[in-house]
């Protein structure tokens, strides 16, 4: 037992001396014995030459899963991975050349149950002579208490996870309503009034709208308050303050310098701001505790400003919704901009032809951000299945907003005489068989049946525009088949000679529902823009009223016409698409109409494969971040700037493959930015991405310098398409 002894002796050492320790009425060496076999944490005594065990009490058994038979005399090599066992030998090594006493907080052990994690000190049990005779282990098994920690950390990050997934959908579900109410009318006041209506049901107590008039310079305030009453009173008492008032003050400060302020319930300036500014009586401060007030900027000008001010059980503004509020009075701002400049449109048709590229850019730049986060979203493995069902909600609602712009698009560029169109052989069954497959499932959901019937003598190989030829036939298809409640739709298509005797010749497609049918009346403003047969149609079926008037606009640049031939209400309609083609022989190659097979997705790629650096320059932060998230997904690194100067810098600073560069931006836009990189010599490829998407943007891109050019919302597989042809 003289490891016994030894370890009285450090005991004795180490706590308190002979005289002060009190008569023990039982023999010390049997005492000791009895603590260290009944103790539940495993202790384990090993000679210091060999490190083999020369004791173990029963928990260090029961941990081990062997028994102290087969334990003693023998080393951590006999039971453990050689690896293991050279840990644990240097340790003990360590410990007895040292001297001293050694803690090991967490030690994971293989064991009969497992893998166990242990709280171990090893101490050094000396001899008569002060050398290291044994070495003494003392093990708390803590793997309970690991495994606890990890499922709360587990918990704790899914937690986070969740609170940033939440954040990230109330951010775009607020962008998003902000954006389809600020794109819902085209009315200036309306406009405004929507949008802070939206303010004080979302993010604060009070709105404050201030818009400069663009001719007289003077200031027009909308206030929004919770209080109606409130709200009133406070935009009577601001439009009777006189021009001097409303030209001093903070919001006077951020209308000049365009500059934000965030403003706290402890600064004196935020009380001074409500009470001098604002006027608000005393009445009103109560609870009041934070405000914004950030500009409407609309390109490199102020056109007015945004207030928001909190109460204390809404929120305390903090730099995210300063951030929010900023996002939300850019695009307030661009929708004003657009509503004033759809009333100068109502005046000449090059300013409409503006107003509607522009209102394009504004829209697609946000909903590039709302559709490529949502689909970020649904590929993360953290979302829940219902979170799932409602992000494909938000992208398939998207895809219908992008499809409105679309229209409004072509519209104007037939109305602007500047859409072209493609004249090139394609197969008219394959297609016809197409267009019907894309109401299969619509059809089936709603119980209906579709059917098609092609004359014998309408030839198949035929040349004319197949795309914009598909897009009428889904047009009016579509239509059928919503307006149609029981029955079906039949598709019935002939072929007539041209009437001027060329070689062209004359299809008809009639198209027969059994639907709703529509009245004189309502057919006498069937093919105007913007309209449906009454509102009630609006409010139950949808849609904005340009399909028809776009599909017959289409079809005379066919060389046909679209007309309604037959109406009842009640019993269904008949509509008669006529375009003119030419018969292709038989002989010529003819270009299938086949949607093309989709590419594969990409794999994730390696930190070895990476495939080059980009540099992504916009000024909108959630375009950069989706398009660095794309980047990445395909293999790229990606590093960003933020406006067009310091993409510039970077650009001639930095090793880059490829040079993404948004064009419209405040300051320095892409153009002149582009310029001053080719003033520079600079050689990399430098590609517009750009929601400018009327005719001759791209032209105007490519002529001014820029590589290649690419339209928002941006496509992931054109994308990677783009960087593998550079």
């Amino acid at each position: 037992m003289s490891w016994l002894k030894s370890f009285k002796k450090w005991k004795l050492r180490s706590s308190v001396t002979e005289k002060s320790a009190q008569p023990f009425p039982y023999r010390t060496d049997v005492f000791l014995s009895s603590v260290v076999e009944n103790i539940p944490n495993m202790i384990f005594v090993k000679d210091a030459k060999d490190l083999k065990f020369i004791r173990f009490n029963r928990a260090g058994e029961e941990l081990i899963g062997q028994s102290r038979d087969n334990l003693i005399g023998k080393n951590d090599y006999d039971f453990f991975p050689k690896e293991q066992a050279d840990a644990f030998t240097k340790k003990d090594r360590d410990v007895l050349s040292g001297g001293v006493v050694v803690d090991i907080p967490e030690e994971p052990i293989s064991t009969a149950r497992g893998v166990r994690y242990l709280h171990t000190k090893k101490i050094p049990l000396f001899n008569d002579q002060g050398e290291p005779a044994y070495l003494l282990g003392i093990s708390e098994d803590i793997t309970e208490k690991i495994l606890a920690e990890k499922q709360r950390l587990k918990l704790l990050q899914e937690q986070v996870a969740r609170v940033e997934a939440e954040k990230v959908a109330e951010r775009l579900g607020l962008l998003a309503e902000v954006g389809s109410a600020l794109t819902r009318s085209l009315d200036y006041k309306k406009t405004i009034d929507t949008f802070g209506q939206i303010m004080i049901s979302k993010m604060c107590e009070w709105c404050i709208i201030d818009i400069q008039n663009e001719t007289d310079g003077r200031i027009h305030s909308t206030v929004a308050f919770r209080d109606p009453d409130k709200a009133h009173r406070v935009q009577s008492l601001r439009e009777r303050l006189p021009s001097e008032k409303t030209s001093q003050g903070l919001i006077a400060k951020v209308m000049t310098s365009g500059e934000p302020l965030l403003l706290g319930s402890d600064a004196d300036e935020f009380k001074k701001f409500l009470q001098e500014d604002l006027r608000i009586e005393e009445e009103d401060l109560r609870d009041l505790n934070s405000a914004t007030i950030v500009p409407f900027r609309s390109y490199d000008k102020v056109i007015g400003t945004l207030t928001l001010i909190s109460r204390k059980n809404i929120r305390d503004f903090n730099d995210l919704d300063y951030s929010i509020a900023q996002d939300l009075a850019r695009r307030a701002a661009s929708a004003i901009e657009n509503a004033r400049l759809y009333q100068k449109s109502l005046e000449a048709s090059r300013v409409k032809t503006a107003f509607l590229a522009n209102m394009s850019h504004e829209v697609r730049t946000p909903l590039a951000a709302v559709l490529g986060f949502a689909q970020v979203m649904k590929e993360d493995s953290v979302v829940s299945n219902d979170d799932q069902e409602r992000l494909s909600l938000i992208i398939k609602n998207g895809k219908q907003l992008l499809g409105i712009v679309d229209e409004i698009l072509d519209i104007s560029k037939i109305e602007s005489d500047r859409m072209d169109l493609e004249f090139i052989p394609f197969k008219l069954r394959a297609l016809l068989q197409e267009v019907c497959d894309l109401f299969k499932i619509q059809i089936q959901n709603k119980n209906l049946e579709l059917t098609c019937s092609v004359d014998d003598e309408v030839s198949d190989d035929l040349r004319t525009d197949p795309t914009r030829l598909r897009q009428i036939l889904i047009n009016i298809l579509g239509n059928a088949i919503k307006f149609t409640k029981d029955g079906g739709v039949h598709l019935h298509v002939k072929m007539h000679p041209a009437q001027d005797r060329s070689l062209n010749r004359v299809i008809s497609f009639l198209i027969r529902d059994t639907g709703i049918g529509i009245s004189k009346e309502q057919a006498q403003a069937l093919f105007q823009p913007f309209t449906q047969a009454d509102s009630s149609t609006t409010r139950k079926f949808g849609g904005t009223g340009l399909g028809l008037f776009l599909s017959k606009k289409l079809a005379q640049k066919l060389g046909g016409d679209l007309s309604l031939a037959e109406s009842r209400v009640g019993l269904g309609s008949s509509f008669l698409l006529t375009t003119q083609v030419s018969v292709v022989t038989p002989s010529l190659k003819v270009e299938s109409v086949l949607p093309r097979t989709k590419t594969a997705p990409s794999k994730p790629i390696s930190e070895g494969d990476r495939k080059g650096t980009v540099l992504v320059v916009d000024d909108y932060e959630d375009n950069r971040v989706l398009v660095k998230w794309f980047l990445n997904h395909a293999g790229y690194d990606v590093d960003m700037a933020e406006s067009g100067k310091e993409g510039v810098s970077k650009a001639l600073s930095g090793d880059y493959d490829l040079v993404l560069m948004d064009i419209q931006m405040p300051g320095m836009d892409g153009f002149e930015a582009l310029k001053k990189l080719k003033a520079r010599q600079y050689s990399k490829p430098v590609v517009a991405l750009t929601a400018h998407a009327m005719k001759g943007d791209k032209e105007h891109c490519l002529s001014s310098g820029f590589d290649d050019y690419l339209i928002k919302p941006i496509n992931q597989e054109d994308l990677e398409k783009m960087l593998e042809r550079f």
